[in-house]
């Protein structure tokens, strides 16, 4: 697998126009934020990967990856089935390979990114396709009953959501999306109603007032529908943002020492440069627990494919936004999700060439 994959998943390098004063990060009396300082957590072990190489055979060029019920799915790009699915139950077993491109009804104009629908253990997945402008809501076990891709629910995307990153269901008859071309918001999108029933802007400032800053805000979220929270991260922003169901921001837990966007001008456009730092970069959650992808690592030491000077970690967190633990890895997945059965974490190595280590796992400890 080539190691331009990992930039595909990460960033898109924006170029803009504007400009004026740094902004100064600050929140009225309503968000609880809390400060951590991440060297006063002793890490978890140094944790080596475990490569599955019988899951890394199945996929040839994986993107995407979540766990919901008792299945792992990958999304990846190959023409023997987009969405492969494995049984965690059963050592991971490869179970079948599912959806193909085009642009037709229930076919993938591009990778769909994939979302655990509902952290509580039911095999549900919200996805998106992109290019189709589509939203799909898929039970993986009508999917490996009927051997096709079939979705419980399909949504012809609204022009706010089109363009986001993420699109999750929330409390059955509400999508949120996020970030993409809403230049980070946060956006609800009420089904029944047909309309826009709730946005807010994604709070973290950037150094510049950048206009169509969109895609700087490369950003995940994970729903917890029991207590209607979203938790957001974003790769640029060191810090993990919690909001209610009205999509109020009501906490902010952020790491010490989080250094401003590495932005440079030239002729008055702006673009990312290689000591442009990428912090979280996924997020999965189950019960009351998240679990953050912590990648610290700049956007030219990806390039060089540089690892070892700076591995990646999993920061745990609860739904309150307090930090849990700190979990120091020996290598860097380029994406993760969080397998409840077996309390680990299963990565994605997307600058890997050896076939056989394209997937792998990282026990916790309990």
């Amino acid at each position: 697998m080539n190691k331009y994959v990992l930039i595909y998943l990460f960033t898109t390098i924006y170029f803009v126009t504007g400009c004026s004063e740094p902004k100064i990060q600050s929140y009225d009396d309503s968000v609880h934020v809390i400060d951590v300082d991440i060297e006063d957590w002793s890490t978890i072990g140094e944790l080596p990967a475990v490569y599955l190489p019988h899951v890394s055979r199945e996929v040839s060029d994986p993107r995407f990856i979540s766990v919901s019920g008792d299945y792992l799915v990958i999304s990846d790009h190959t023409d023997s089935g987009m969405l492969k699915v494995f049984s965690i139950t059963h050592q991971y077993q490869h179970i079948g390979s599912y959806g193909i491109a085009g642009p037709g009804p229930q076919e993938f104009g591009l990778l769909p990114f994939l979302t655990r629908d509902e952290p509580k253990g039911e095999p549900l997945l919200s996805m998106i396709d992109f290019s189709n402008k589509v939203y799909y809501k898929v039970d993986i076990e009508d999917i490996i009953e009927d051997e096709r891709f079939v979705p419980i629910r399909s949504i012809h995307l609204p022009v706010e959501l089109v363009h986001s990153q993420r699109v999750i269901t929330m409390n059955e008859g509400e999508l949120v999306g996020l970030g993409g071309g809403n230049d980070g918001k946060l956006v609800k999108y009420d089904m029944a109603a047909d309309s826009i029933s709730e946005h807010t802007e994604f709070v973290p400032a950037i150094a510049h007032d950048i206009l169509n800053k969109g895609y700087l805000y490369t950003g995940e979220m994970t729903v917890n529908n029991e207590s209607g929270l979203i938790a957001v991260v974003s790769l640029y922003f060191r810090q993990l943002e919690i909001y209610d169901k009205n999509l109020n921001l009501i906490i902010v837990s952020r790491l010490d020492d989080t250094p401003e966007l590495e932005i440079e001008s030239r002729d008055g456009r702006y673009r990312l440069l290689d000591e442009a730092r990428f912090n979280y970069g996924a997020i999965d959650s189950y019960g009351d627990k998240i679990f953050v992808l912590y990648i610290n690592r700049t956007i030219g030491e990806i390039e060089n494919g540089s690892c070892i000077e700076n591995p990646s970690e999993i920061h745990i967190y609860n739904w309150e936004g307090r930090f849990l633990s700190r979990v120091k890895l020996t290598d860097c997945p380029t994406t993760m999700a969080y397998d409840h059965i077996h309390n680990r974490i299963i990565g994605v190595f997307g600058d890997t060439e050896n076939e056989e280590q394209i997937i792998g796992t990282y026990d916790l400890i309990p």
